[in-house]
């Protein structure tokens, strides 16, 4: 299975234990295939600087695990799919460019759209229990 995790789960798996972690436990032990792109790790590195005080060097270290663990993938600049926040089309154009099986998002805006381009939007509770089943799209909740 190939995933791409949204900043606001990074930041949750990183800073804090739960379902969000776990998703990136999962990863790191080779469950499925973390996508990522370089808009995304600049994304964290800016949030976890600005907004959750880690020094620049921290916040480095942090986005260099992660890039030892992902694959990246180039984005095209595609957009138009979350329209209530258009930042989020990242994500949406990172899993089509890694040819992902699932978003995973803690943000209400892609989770409202339930499903982008075929690729199903979960939580993280989803996702982990999507990956227990060994199913790429888990059940609906």
């Amino acid at each position: 299975m190939r995933a791409v995790l949204d900043t606001n789960v990074l930041i949750s798996g990183l800073l804090w234990k739960g379902a969000h972690h776990h998703c990136l436990l999962a990863a790191e032990g080779g469950l499925y295939t973390l996508l990522s792109a370089e808009q995304i790790l600049l994304e964290l590195y800016e949030k976890l600087v600005g907004k959750f005080d880690n020094t620049p060097e921290e916040a480095n270290e942090t986005i260099t695990g992660l890039r030892a663990v992902a694959a990246l993938v180039p984005l095209t600049g595609k957009h138009g799919w979350v329209i209530a926040d258009p930042d989020d089309d990242k994500f949406v154009d990172a899993a089509l460019a890694g040819n992902a099986n699932v978003i995973v998002s803690g943000d209400h805006h892609p989770l409202d759209l339930q499903c982008v381009e075929a690729i199903p939007i979960l939580s993280p509770r989803e996702f982990l229990d999507c990956l227990a089943d060994d199913s790429p799209t888990g059940p609906r909740r």
